[in-house]
């Protein structure tokens, strides 16, 4: 058995060799690579932090980066091992990450078609955990308890707690109902409605980062009918306008509350085929409410 040892000249501690042919070269997402071939490529988190993860230019970067300076480096039957903290839905692992993917361990079909094996490992165990654990149990609970993950959990948030702690981050406008589906009302009156809903989500403590309670209201009406002929065609020149004129339903802090009227432009369906409900909310947080 031969013993292996870095070989000379050594250049530093990221490009070296070893006396059994190995080499090993490191660089920054950005670096250059041309010229040169891996037979594997070790990433370690393409995306160092919120700021990062938030700008989509420099989300497109790192991804062009990869896509076209580090994955052509790779010699035949390349391998790529990408460990990374799931910064944001859009981070390059989410990219490679096939559209229905729920959070799931093993191996999996990527967009471009290519197998990958997903090892995810939460903080607190879901259901069918990978190691065996029972749900919400602590992956280490040496070094975070049960007691102090949960004080994680209270401190971040919901979206950095998903994204840092159980790598599965979820966008912040949330998966459902997106900001560009609303756009502001263009005039008034409102239209005929037929009915109303009112939705609300309360929370209960007053700390700045608790949860936010949430009110909705709804006015469902039919678009076709011959009271609302008006809307009809204001919708319709609404889903037309430019991004610009997005928003999104507007928050606020302690009870200072603020709303807007909004047409949605979201694909909404009802049981009747003749209809298109469009919906009004609002949004708003008390110190605190039952």
């Amino acid at each position: 058995m031969r013993s292996t040892s870095t070989a000379r000249p050594f250049k530093g501690r990221g490009d070296w060799a070893t006396n059994q042919s190995g080499q090993y070269y490191a660089i920054g997402v950005g670096g250059g690579v041309t010229g040169r071939r891996a037979q594997g490529a070790l990433l370690d988190d393409l995306v160092k932090d919120r700021k990062e993860a938030d700008s989509p230019l420099i989300r497109d970067n790192t991804w062009d980066w990869y896509k076209t300076a580090l994955r052509t480096r790779l010699r035949k039957d390349g391998w790529i091992v990408f460990v990374n903290t799931r910064w944001h839905e859009d981070d390059p692992a989410g990219r490679i990450l096939p559209e229905n993917w729920s959070g799931e361990s093993g191996w999996i079909t990527a967009r471009d078609g290519e197998e990958w094996f997903v090892i995810r490992l939460p903080a607190l165990a879901e259901a069918n955990d990978q190691m065996g654990r029972a749900p919400g149990e602590p992956l280490w609970p040496a070094e975070k308890t049960l007691k102090a993950l949960e004080q994680e959990r209270k401190a971040l948030g919901s979206r950095d707690w998903n994204a840092l702690f159980q790598q599965y981050p979820t966008t912040e406008e949330g998966a459902i109902i997106k900001a560009a589906y609303w756009r502001k009302w263009p005039e008034k009156p409102a239209p005929v409605v037929e009915y109303v809903i009112q939705s609300i989500d309360g929370a209960y403590e007053e700390e700045e980062e608790n949860d936010y309670s949430a009110r909705t209201t709804w006015g469902i009406f039919d678009i076709f009918h011959q009271d609302n002929a008006k809307v009809s065609k204001l919708c319709s020149r609404a889903r037309s306008a430019t991004r610009s004129r997005d928003i999104t339903p507007s928050s606020s802090r302690h009870g200072e509350a603020k709303s807007r009227s909004v047409c949605s432009s979201a694909p909404f369906r009802t049981a009747s085929s003749t209809t298109n409900p469009t919906g009004f909310s609002s949004r708003r947080r008390p110190a605190a409410s039952a």
